[in-house]
């Protein structure tokens, strides 16, 4: 009997745990329990903020936190990988043609309403791109001409010019045709729900406050498995204590100076690399000394970019090569030109220059001083730091530097004159990474360089050529640079993802999607009860 008892103690024991473990993932909150026997729950509910936003049309929205957002609700064409190698999504396939390039659809891809896409759909949504004033994909659209439905699965583009072919122009979002009776409504709408192809589709929308985005159910792709919210905050930058709070769950930083976030112990900081780059530019023209190859290598070998990313840009950036984004197209980089006092001694010589009257100065074989006039903007402390570093480093070989300071509004148009010989800038690259404007000659660059065969490699780079003829162009192209050297990438800004320590799922930001991979994050929720002592002062302020 007392055997019978225990039996039936412990059968109903488990009918009890089970009925309470069965309620618990219902609701979405299964108890687990952490290294430290600390008990938590996991909340699909994942908070990003964003400021005020004025459309959520992704057609006409011209906010930048909103570009990031929409990629969320709406598919495109194509996206671009970690390498800025493109990728298909809604398109199957793609072929070129004479100044054209012709999309085959995937099969069977929805929209959130249930209705299915089609070619229509993709002619509708870029004729509305391209009939807007304003919108985030201005510079990509205008350089595409008009869209053709071949048939319900297979759509054509002609390009404006064939010098202008990039693939990487159809990561633009496509939105729902049967939704609107024109283009002209699409355009008017502002506040509403538009239907896209996403992981996500909005739920609720309140312009000063809060938008929702709940899974799409009609998604063609892996389902999201949370909630995401589009926080709207009065501030661009939100004070970092809301992460740890959970009033926010990650928040992208661009600052260079970010210590405050990557200094915390309470986040996780997660770096990626931008767009945005800064290089040390050389005149190349005849009238520079620096038109001599060998001195220009002679400065590479001087200048210690890990010195310069740590001192003046506060370890927020990465070397690269060269111009081309750090593994662009799966290019390793090698580092031809580091920091060494004896190659950049050698490269002197093989320019000509000694220091032949032993005064520390380096002359020419006609006895003419090294001089060098070294173009900075002031207003950017981390460029002034950065010239200071190189300006030292020069001088200690003997180059005289004159520091020339020109201001944001006159600084390109001092480059495109030529007056100086060494310069520092920046810049922030489109997705096609076009750099046309650096290195060919026939688009004025501002190094005043000149290599006919790396022109041709440039203008057939953007000709419209699959992925595999592009790697191969680019790496005859990447040798050319490599040897002629007119700039010294000094670093690629890299920005960071803050999460909270309770942040659960892959964090892999792009430069051009923030949001990648978000599908499966959660954040842990601990049960205990916070004292007196731990709860945050009434008077704590939400930003700075």
């Amino acid at each position: 009997m007392r055997t019978f008892n225990k039996k039936f103690i412990s059968l109903i024991t488990c009918l009890v745990c089970t009925t309470a473990l069965t309620a618990c993932q219902q609701s979405g909150l299964l108890i687990n329990t952490d290294e430290k026997g600390e008990s938590y729950t996991l909340s699909n509910e994942i908070i990003i903020p964003t400021t005020k936003l004025r459309s959520i049309n992704p057609i006409t929205s011209i906010d930048e936190d909103f570009y990031y957002a929409n990629k969320l609700i709406y598919s495109s064409l194509i996206i671009l990988d970690d390498t800025m190698a493109p990728e298909p999504v809604i398109a199957s396939s793609w072929t070129f043609g004479n100044g054209t390039v012709r999309f085959k659809l995937k099969e069977e891809i929805k929209f959130s309403d249930g209705s299915e896409l089609g070619a229509r759909d993709i002619v509708f949504s870029f004729n509305a791109l391209k009939s807007t004033a304003q919108s985030s994909y201005n510079e990509k659209i205008s350089h595409i001409k008009s869209a053709y439905e071949i048939d319900n699965s297979t759509v054509e583009f002609s390009f404006v010019s064939p010098a202008n072919a990039s693939i990487s122009y159809f990561d633009f979002p496509i939105i729902s045709a049967s939704q609107f009776s024109s283009v002209s409504d699409c355009l008017k709408t502002n506040d509403s729900v538009i239907y896209g192809t996403g992981q996500y589709q909005i739920d609720s929308i309140d312009m000063t406050k809060k938008i929702t985005l709940i899974p799409n159910e009609n998604y063609f792709g892996k389902k999201a498995e949370n909630n995401i919210t589009l926080s709207i905050m009065p501030v661009a930058d939100p004070y970092v204590g809301l992460i740890k709070s959970g009033d926010i769950s990650i928040y992208i930083s661009k600052r260079t100076d970010r210590d405050e976030i990557s200094g915390d112990a309470g986040l996780s900081v997660t770096t990626f690399i931008s767009n945005e780059f800064e290089t040390l530019g050389f005149n190349c023209s005849a009238d520079s000394a620096f038109n001599n190859v060998n001195l220009r290598k002679a400065v590479a070998c001087m200048i210690d970019c890990n010195d310069i990313i740590r001192t003046g840009y506060y370890n927020s950036g990465i070397k690269s090569d060269d111009l081309y984004f750090p593994g662009y197209y799966g290019t390793e980089t090698n580092e031809p030109y580091k920091a060494n006092d004896d190659r950049a001694k050698e490269y002197l010589a093989s320019a000509g220059y000694f220091d032949t009257d032993g005064d520390g100065l380096l002359e020419d074989t006609e006895g003419k001083k090294l001089s060098a006039v070294f173009m900075i903007n002031p207003e950017n402390p981390s460029r002034v730091t950065a010239a200071n570093i190189i300006a030292a480093e020069l001088r200690d070989f003997g180059i005289t530097v004159n520091i020339k300071q020109v201001e944001s509004a006159s600084f390109e148009g001092t480059l495109r004159s030529g007056s100086y010989d060494l310069f520092i800038g920046g810049w922030r690259i489109n997705d096609d990474y076009d750099l046309r404007q650096f290195y060919h000659s026939g688009y004025n660059n501002y190094a005043h360089y000149f290599n006919e065969t790396l022109n041709g490699y440039l203008d057939h780079m953007q000709s419209g050529i699959n992925s595999d003829e592009m790697t191969d162009t680019l790496k005859k192209a990447k040798s050319i640079i490599e040897e002629d050297v007119p700039y010294i990438c000094l670093l690629y800004k890299t920005y960071a993802a803050a999460t909270s320590a309770d942040f659960e799922g892959l964090v892999a930001p792009r430069s051009n999607n923030y949001y990648y991979a978000c599908d499966d994050w959660k954040i842990k929720i601990y049960s205990k009860e916070e004292s007196e002592e731990d709860q945050p002062a009434l008077t704590e302020p939400l930003y700075k």
